[in-house]
């Protein structure tokens, strides 16, 4: 059955592994030039995406992402870790003194 259109996709990775269900989530689009078939050299539309993770089952892959749908998680990645404990310093010590941040 197709997934309504936003929702995300689910595929099989090759092999044999322990959780060979992805399921994944489109996050934009990027300009890309082509290298090969009818459009080479020609400027394409590529999708973005951003993997949720990976499941044992088809199942447990389309339960994560329909979880992500009702309260996504902003991904983190390339966070420095001075940026790390500024965003959780901001939260942590929001609602001290003076005197005690400075002490």
């Amino acid at each position: 059955m197709k997934n309504p259109n936003g929702f995300g996709g689910t595929y099989k990775l090759p092999g044999r592994r322990r959780k060979p269900w992805v399921a994944r989530i489109t996050t934009g689009w990027e300009k890309a030039i082509a290298t090969r078939g009818k459009r080479k050299g020609q400027e394409v539309p590529r999708q973005i995406f951003q993997i949720i993770g990976y499941f044992e089952t088809r199942q447990q892959a389309m339960d994560a992402l329909t979880l992500h749908r009702i309260s996504p998680v902003t991904p983190k990645h390339g966070l420095t870790l001075a940026e790390v404990y500024e965003e959780w310093s901001t939260v942590k010590y929001k609602n001290i003194s003076k005197a005690m941040s400075q002490g």
